[in-house]
Formats: C-alpha cells, sequence, structure tokens
C-alpha cells in the first residue's frame, strides 16, 4: 500500500526557504572568511573550492538519510520516507537533491501540483514522498484533523474531538 499525500506548497517551500538560507549564511561566512577579495565581491579556489559542494551535500542528502528530514522540514513538520512510509537511503536523499537546480521554482511546483502523489522530479526519481502535517475529516464527527507522521504512516488516527477511528486515505 502507498501512501496519499496532499499538496503542501507552502510549508515545502518555506522549508527549502529556511534550509537554502542556512546554506547561503554559511556561503557569505565561508567568503568572507576564507575568499580573497576581488571586483565582485569574493572569491575561492583551490582546495577551499571544494567546502560549498560538501557543506551541501553535507547537509541535505545526509541530514535527510539519517533524520529523514532538514532543519527547515523539522521546522514545519515534514518528513521524507520511500513510497511505502519507510526510511530513505543515501542513494534515494542523493537523488532528491541532485534535481534541486531543476525543481526549485516553477518546475517543482508544476510536478508537484500535477502529480497523484505531489511529488517534485527529485521524488519521482528517488521514490520518496514529503509527509507531515496532512489534514483528513473525521468520519464520524467531521471534524478536520492534522496527522502526525506516524499517524499517516500507520494509515489511521484515532479523532481527539469524538474518539472514532479513522483510517487515512490509503492508495
Amino acid at each position: 500500500m502507498a501512501i496519499q499525500t496532499e499538496r503542501k506548497l507552502l510549508k515545502r517551500s518555506v522549508a527549502m526557504m529556511i534550509d537554502y538560507a542556512i546554506l547561503m549564511v554559511f556561503i557569505i561566512w565561508f567568503m568572507a572568511t576564507y575568499g580573497v577579495p576581488t571586483e565582485d565581491g569574493y572569491a575561492v579556489s583551490g582546495i577551499k573550492g571544494i567546502v560549498i559542494p560538501v557543506v551541501w551535500f553535507a547537509y541535505f542528502p545526509i541530514t535527510e538519510w539519517i533524520a529523514g528530514k532538514t532543519l527547515g522540514k523539522l521546522i514545519l513538520g515534514l518528513s521524507v520516507v520511500t513510497e511505502y512510509g519507510g526510511r530513505i537511503s543515501f542513494t534515494q536523499a542523493l537523488k532528491r537533491h541532485i534535481l534541486d537546480m531543476i525543481d526549485i521554482g516553477i518546475v517543482g511546483i508544476i510536478a508537484i501540483a500535477n502529480t497523484p502523489r505531489h511529488q517534485r522530479l527529485g521524488d519521482l526519481w528517488a521514490k520518496t514522498l514529503v509527509i507531515g502535517g496532512d489534514n483528513f475529516r473525521c468520519r464520524s464527527c467531521y471534524q478536520e484533523v492534522t496527522l502526525s507522521n506516524d499517524e499517516i504512516l500507520k494509515g489511521e488516527f484515532e479523532c481527539p474531538i469524538c474518539h472514532a477511528a479513522n483510517k487515512t486515505q490509503i492508495m
């Protein structure tokens, strides 16, 4: 059984902005500290030039592989899982982010809005989903409930109002 998700365009966008803001702060600090002044700002060369891609590599794929989320996703209550709710592998985390340059912006928004499980191109290639904060309506009292990642993965939740057991959308 595969998990059905919501778009979460705003949450995903804000999480991405937080993550890339963290990366940009590091890059600005690194360039100002270790770069050589040029007419256009600062430049790094040699072994120092490898640091920025290594930090990108360490932050995005490694944190998602180890924790299932980056700091931006943690703040917004999102996680990355396999299409079946399991923990993602390092290869999946790397695949998700190799396509970041294509997926950031309109291409990612179009993909998320138009794929059945709201995946961007990196998610489709890696066979991953972004989950968290999904809303479901109780079948007994019709109260809208925001589910935890565990409830989404479990495929069921108890309504906090009427305590009825409910199943989530499963494809």
